[in-house]
């Protein structure tokens, strides 16, 4: 779970209700990992309230490259990545 939720911030896809559309995750679950990334200092957040934005911080994006070589391969990461592709393309995200 955490790995997608790196994998969605590298992707520039930071707002919660994107992150559960693409990854499928409950909103509970999305914000119980981006707690821990946090607390990591994985992720950021930027922006006020409503408008504000999650990011991938420095070191986020240093383990998120390293966390690409172990995980890349699995089913459900390389499904996520056609998502995101697919979705930057213009079709409906699923």
């Amino acid at each position: 779970k955490d790995f997608k939720l790196l994998m969605l911030l590298a992707n520039k896809i930071g707002r919660i209700s994107e992150i559960t559309e693409y990854s499928g995750m409950r909103k509970e679950d999305v914000l119980n990992s981006l707690r821990k990334l946090k607390a990591y200092k994985l992720v950021i957040k930027r922006g006020l309230s409503i408008l504000s934005e999650i990011m991938l911080s420095e070191n986020g994006l240093s383990v998120f490259a390293s966390y690409s070589k172990i995980y890349g391969n699995e089913k459900d990461v390389i499904e996520l990545a056609k998502n995101i592709s697919s979705t930057r393309r213009g079709d409906k995200v699923g």
